[in-house]
């Protein structure tokens, strides 16, 4: 095994989110005949030679259909099925479109629903080419050749990321939601057939999407008799499908309905990132039970394989974590979000660990592994590796690490600060949330004015000494606040936004007061210091959110424009004295914040509109 070198590069893009928790690629580039189709964050699709990198063709149907549903970057790979290159899109009667593999043109787009971030699932059902698409609410099917929509079901509310494959074995179709939504077995028969039966899958040999063959008992149709129907199908008629006459195809295939019939459902089974495998009439996969991973610490939920034919959890372990898994030589090869790589027995009835490493630290670790003659390959938004599982000696003629010998990274862990976590930290918090952090920020400054009027009095202090417990205490309320509360009670807190305005105003009193001294010229190395310490404060919170994953983290920093005139207006009250300063003090510090706290909320919502 030979050092890995660059062979060519391509070059089509910014990097995506680089300072964000969730950067880089979202998709798998697809090989087809000596070429490669890519799909970018943005909804660009690329083709490339396989051999020296150039550029065939590009297009972005995401732009050309306006798509919706994939705000967090377009993920879903592109699919090659008989020269048509299928991809989700979510735009107006172009859920799903197919492009001529030879030059990017549309061949048809068909549907009316916003997408999401899972690839597409080409099928076979009856001798009809299908593909199977997880939409944002829906779960669609369409014909591969003509794109007439054939059948779609409602199986989410909400806006919903699905970016876990469907699983099929003819004529069954597994899928698993996020956010503890379930999973669901599909029956693709209208009516009930006795072909159909479970016992007659591994028979007909039909493959799953994990190219294993799958072996169940008929204990499926006896399941279908008591759940049949439970379903909600809504069938689009042939005319919401906007289609472009194919300049190759001049079949024609009589219209076949398939109303899929739920067969059976857990709650014990929710997919998100990591999509399951389908061995052997098992289901093996993650149950993501909390929200996604982060820098500071792995998914929740459990592992577990599941008895295809019924839905039943044969096994569970918290030993995992969610992963990306693929099968060879009868053991399961997972490589989790926390950058693990684990070696586990296939087809028992108890979860079997046969090796595990630490391969990559501090960094979420969302991407399949892939194996090529006995090594596993993988990969992180920064760095590769190439780990050796074969059982002969290694034979290389380049010096070969041990996995202890990777250099690992360690990130600062930021939860401390917090304390606590939202359910969901990537979405925007409600209005009452928001009520809620601005009044325990309010009653921050009631506190730091308190204690200023107590050290007035009893220390007889000057009022500039006083002001500066003041302000000691706002920002010890704004810092320590948060996990204080946050651990003593549900409803998540977050007063950080108290910490950056007080470094904001005080960045402002600092430069008001130099600017009123006579000697003001020699005290401006104030002001600069001042500067450098609110801009630091501004990094440290970035740096929190985008290590908690929270949604907020620019719009609290934007909130300082439109409140600067206010905070500059009040730093004019707040650095001169008075004879009832700290009245005064507390009004103009409640109005400067709540300017500031309301126009990053009105940021907050304003981006909500204008990205639906």
């Amino acid at each position: 095994m030979s050092r890995i070198k660059a062979i060519w590069t391509h070059h089509y893009g910014w990097p995506y989110e680089g300072g964000g928790l969730y950067p880089g690629p979202r998709s798998t580039p697809t090989w087809h005949e000596g070429h490669l189709y890519f799909s970018a964050p943005d909804g660009s699709v690329t083709c490339l030679k396989a051999v020296d990198g150039t550029r065939v063709w590009s297009c972005n149907p995401k732009k050309t259909h306006r798509g919706q549903g994939t705000d967090f970057g377009y993920a879903a790979s592109p699919v090659i099925v008989e020269g048509r290159l299928i991809l989700p899109v979510g735009g107006r009667n172009s859920s799903v479109v197919a492009l001529d593999i030879r030059d990017g043109s549309t061949l048809w787009a068909s549907g009316d629903t916003s997408a999401s971030y899972a690839t597409p699932l080409p099928i076979r059902w009856r001798d009809q080419s299908l593909v199977i698409t997880p939409l944002e609410n829906t779960l669609a099917a369409f014909d591969v050749h003509s794109g007439r929509q054939v059948w779609e079901l409602d199986f989410s509310q909400g806006y919903d990321e699905h970016s876990a494959a469907p699983l099929y074995q003819e004529p069954f179709l597994f899928t698993a939601s996020p956010f503890r939504a379930g999973a669901k077995c599909y029956r693709l028969s209208g009516e009930p057939d006795s072909s159909d039966s479970v016992a007659s899958m591994a028979s007909r040999s039909t493959r799953s999407n994990s190219q294993d063959h799958s072996r169940t008992s008929g204990v499926l149709d006896e399941q279908q008799d008591r759940t049949e129907g439970k379903a909600t199908v809504r069938k689009w008629p042939t005319e919401t499908a906007s289609v472009v006459p194919n300049k190759d195809d001049n079949s024609s295939e009589p219209e076949q309905r398939h109303e899929p019939r739920l067969v059976w459902e857990s709650a014990k089974f929710s997919n998100d990132i990591a999509s399951s495998l389908l061995v052997d009439g098992r289901i093996y996969g993650f149950d993501l039970k909390d929200p996604q991973s982060r820098q500071d610490r792995p998914s929740r939920g459990e592992f577990r394989c599941l008895d295809f034919a019924t839905g039943r959890v044969i096994w569970s372990t918290n030993r995992v974590g969610q992963a990306n898994l693929i099968v060879a030589d009868h053991k399961l090869i997972l490589f989790t979000d926390s950058g693990e790589l684990i070696l586990a027995r296939l087809g028992t009835d108890e979860y079997v660990e046969l090796a595990r490493t630490q391969v990559f630290r501090d960094e979420i670790c969302w991407t399949y592994p892939a194996l090529h003659r006995g090594a596993v390959f993988l990969r992180t938004q920064t760095r590769a590796a190439a780990i050796y599982l074969g059982a002969a000696p290694l034979v290389s003629t380049q010096p070969v690490k041990s996995v202890q010998n990777i250099p690992r990274g360690r990130a600062f862990d930021a939860q401390w600060l917090i304390g606590g976590e939202r359910e969901f930290p990537a979405t925007v918090p409600e209005g009452k949330e928001f009520l809620s952090w601005y009044l325990w920020s309010l009653a921050g400054i009631v506190l730091g004015t308190g204690i200023a009027i107590v050290s007035l009095n009893a220390g007889r202090l000057t009022p500039h000494a006083s002001r500066t417990f003041f302000w000691i205490t706002v920002v010890l309320c704004g810092g320590l606040g948060s996990p204080i509360i946050n651990a003593r009670q549900s409803d998540y807190i977050l007063l950080w936004p108290l910490v950056l305005w007080a470094a904001f105003q005080l960045t402002l009193n600092v430069i008001t007061s130099t600017e009123k001294s006579p000697d003001r010229k020699r005290r401006r190395w104030f002001s600069r210091g001042a500067g450098l310490l609110f801009i630091g404060v501004c990094l440290l919170y970035f740096h929190l959110c985008r290590g908690l994953g929270y949604a907020i983290e620019w719009s609290f920093l934007i909130g300082f424009l439109p409140a600067f005139a206010v905070a500059a207006v009040a730093a004019m009250f707040l650095t001169t004295p008075r004879r009832w300063w700290p009245v005064i003090d507390l009004a103009c510090a409640a109005i400067s914040f709540s300017a500031y706290f309301w126009f990053s909320v009105i940021f907050i919502q304003w981006k909500l509109v204008v990205g639906s």
